[in-house]
């Protein structure tokens, strides 16, 4: 009978066609003594080509990312948890939650005073700080 049984292990990795695969490593104990079984070549479960945003609406049981117009074999719903992310952490935000999208790189756009006037409803003045005093 085995017992303890759990994912001890999991190692993503790219494929030479640039698709995301996972080794799990799984344990157990039984009376023949420890065992390791490892699947070497999984299918990350999430798209890999689309970024997939969660379904918000509470249920009874929590909140889940559905299978995003992909077909995910057997998953119709993946379950979320609610957690704390470095990179937001980062830029101070300390709040727990399912998902964070935190822009890395803004683009910088080239504007007429005109356009930036438009964009912000009222008249602008550019000033240099060597003018300051």
């Amino acid at each position: 009978m085995r017992k303890n049984e759990r994912l001890i292990d999991i190692r993503p990795y790219q494929t030479r066609s640039g698709e995301w695969h996972l080794e799990l490593t799984y344990a157990y104990e039984d009376e023949k003594g420890e065992h390791n079984v490892i699947f070497p070549d999984v299918r990350c479960p999430f798209p890999t080509s689309a970024v997939p945003f969660p379904d918000t609406t509470p249920h009874a049981i929590g909140i889940f990312i559905r299978s995003c117009n992909y077909s995910i074999p057997g998953l119709d719903e993946i379950p979320l948890d609610i957690g704390y992310c470095r990179l937001a952490q980062e830029r101070g935000i300390t709040d727990q939650a399912y998902i964070f999208d935190i822009i890395t790189k803004y683009f910088t756009r080239e504007m007429t005073i005109e356009e930036i006037e438009k964009k912000l409803g009222y008249k602008v003045k550019i000033v240099s700080k060597e003018n300051e005093k």
